[in-house]
């Protein structure tokens, strides 16, 4: 009887049943799930969104500064009523006009022909053709046509080779269709940058004369110290409902099929078996590039079991949440200080939530959302920028859930949404260690109700810290978060420096707030925490502890004691040497 009753509350349940027990559960759950999906945010973004510089060989970087040869002022000018460019072709007419009309129909000396052949040399140069060079070939000055000929450096040839092994077909994802093509060092970074974004990958670049003049052989030699990384890793950032204690694998391989492609995949789990209680993800990621494009797919599938409160008594509740996005990105425009990047995205979810394995309807939807994102990473003020703004619109294809039958101020499958991000990175060294000062944050605005997957989240690891089963969620606000990091001495031991890394002691503070909505109560106000711990990433044994606390929420949400957050990793590499070298690992550990 008890669970026909059930059947009907849950199928028939009236719009404020939505704010009970179950839909806080269900809220948590939500905030759990996009928790795992910032964490791996936050290891690529680690990993991948960083500006490296390129390793370039002296001739190809731009000259700094060149010392002005005395000139004889006093010598003789010729007059010139035409000025030609011979072997232009990377130069606008507008440009060439610029350069050429102040000095058509003036005496020149031959120190003003030389500040000439430099302006046009250096034009070159700030577009990234730094093989460029003009010059003057024999002629009459006294018929007054002045003929300047550019040699714009092309591309012969380019070889690829991977650990001294040459290799063909991958050209044609890091360096598409240069050959033949004016050397444009722009052209060059972006093809290391698209080694680069692989771990334990390499490149450099040297270069030898062609046989023809003005012809240039590029040489790009990789060196690559594996092609396989993984770990494993306890920590306890679950959720009180779920199970706190989880267990995470991680295997990634890196251009295994000769594309410069990455795949990674991430398994986290419940530890153990607590009873009533489980939650486990499951992470996929693909990068492939092609040039100033890169193609990302990635999947997150989430699943839980967990116990919801009802009117007497306490009902198994159960879930799942699947997420696919198909990406593309191009690198508009780069320089020698940063870059910009426009990206299109599709991206589909599927959220089912069950109340003793019954579909909890206002509890499960399909979403289907396309979006665009503009990028634009820059070195500034000795540190690292990183801006991106973000428009994300609702759509009624693959399946998706439409708005035609929703209420008045019912959350909208159709819906509009914008979001910007800001990050600042900057790093001192003190006392021979490194001090390191980090803000990032994001803002949301939207114009209409969401539901809890697209709302933004003030309160949790990744957002706010001292916060875990509870925090804000709403359609519009923000959150910044701030952190003083400094490396720790360590021995100088090779073995000690590849066993943990940089160690880092670190302190934080992080607000967030939310815009009110007057159809909630719970939508609105401001959240505080600090947090202090000690962190090991890039080792073969990584890990954190952290203690956080809150110092600002508003009073509808639970109190939560002080959070003791840990976590602790090894690396496969660390798997294989301890079974090599027991000895030496547990000489180190002791």
């Amino acid at each position: 009887m008890w669970f026909v009753c059930l059947v009907v509350l849950v199928v028939l349940a009236p719009p404020g049943w939505a704010q009970g027990p179950a839909a806080k559960d269900l809220d948590s759950l939500q905030r759990q799930r996009n928790q795992i999906i910032l964490q791996e945010e936050e290891r690529r973004r680690r990993e991948g969104l960083k500006l490296r510089e390129p390793t370039l060989p002296e001739s190809l970087r731009p000259p700094q500064s060149e010392s002005e040869e005395a000139a004889d002022e006093g010598g003789p000018c010729f007059v010139f009523q035409d000025i030609r460019l011979a072997g232009v072709t990377r130069l606008t007419d507008a440009e060439q006009e610029t350069l050429l009309e102040q000095d058509m129909g003036a005496c020149l000396s031959l120190a003003d022909i030389n500040r000439l052949l430099k302006a046009i040399t250096n034009v070159y140069i700030a577009k990234g053709y730094v093989l460029a060079r003009a010059y003057l070939q024999s002629q009459d000055l006294s018929q007054g046509i002045l003929e300047i000929v550019v040699f714009e450096g092309e591309i012969e040839d380019i070889e690829m080779f991977h650990n001294g092994e040459r290799r063909r077909p991958a050209l044609q994802n890091v360096f598409p269709g240069l050959t033949g093509e004016v050397l444009n060092i722009r052209d060059l970074e972006q093809g290391l940058d698209q080694i680069h974004r692989l771990r334990f990958h390499d490149g450099t670049i040297t270069m030898e004369p062609g046989t023809k003049a003005g012809k240039t052989r590029i040489r790009v030699a990789v060196n690559r110290d594996r092609w396989v990384a993984g770990s494993l890793a306890v920590d306890n950032s679950g959720l009180s409902s779920t199970g706190e204690e989880l267990w995470e694998g991680t295997a990634a391989g890196y251009d295994l099929f000769g594309a410069y492609e990455s795949v990674s995949v991430t398994v986290k789990r419940t530890l153990g078996n607590p009873t009533g209680k489980r939650s486990q993800s499951v992470s996929g990621y693909l990068s492939l590039p092609y040039g100033y494009w890169t193609f990302l797919w990635s999947s997150h599938h989430f699943e839980y079991e967990t116990t919801v409160a009802g009117l007497n008594q306490r009902f198994a509740s159960s879930g799942t949440n699947t997420t696919h996005t198909a990406e593309i990105n191009r690198v508009l425009h780069r320089d020698d200080r940063g870059k910009t990047v426009l990206a299109a995205f599709l991206t589909s979810k599927t959220i089912r939530n069950f109340v003793a394995e019954t579909l909890l309807v206002t509890g499960s939807r399909r979403l289907t959302i396309g979006g665009g994102r503009l990028a634009h990473v820059r070195q500034a003020f000795g540190g690292l920028a990183n801006v991106s703004v973000t428009g994300e619109w609702g759509l009624s294809i693959l399946g998706a859930l439409r708005d035609e039958d929703a209420t008045e101020g019912a959350p909208r499958a159709q819906f509009t949404k914008w979001s910007v991000e800001l990050s600042y990175v900057h790093a001192w060294p003190v006392w021979g260690q490194r001090l390191t000062v980090s803000v990032n944050g994001r803002g949301q605005w939207s114009p209409h109700t969401l539901y809890a997957s697209e709302r933004i989240n003030p309160g949790g690891q990744y957002t706010v810290r001292g916060f875990r089963n509870v925090g804000l969620n709403g359609d519009v606000g923000a959150y910044l978060r701030n952190e003083l990091a400094w490396t720790l001495p360590l021995p100088t031991s090779p073995w000690v420096q590849s066993a943990f890394g940089p160690v880092e002691a670190f302190v934080g503070f992080d607000v967030g707030w939310l815009a009110t909505d007057r159809r909630d109560p719970r939508e609105r106000g401001q959240v505080a925490g600090w947090a202090i711990g000690l962190r090991a990433r890039s080792g073969h044994l990584f890990g954190e502890a952290i203690f956080e606390k809150r110092l600002a929420a508003p009073a509808f949400l639970e109190q939560e004691a002080e959070i003791v957050r840990f976590q602790a990793g090894v690396s496969l590499q660390g798997l294989l040497l301890a079974v090599q070298q027991p000895a030496r690992w547990i000489g180190l550990l002791t």
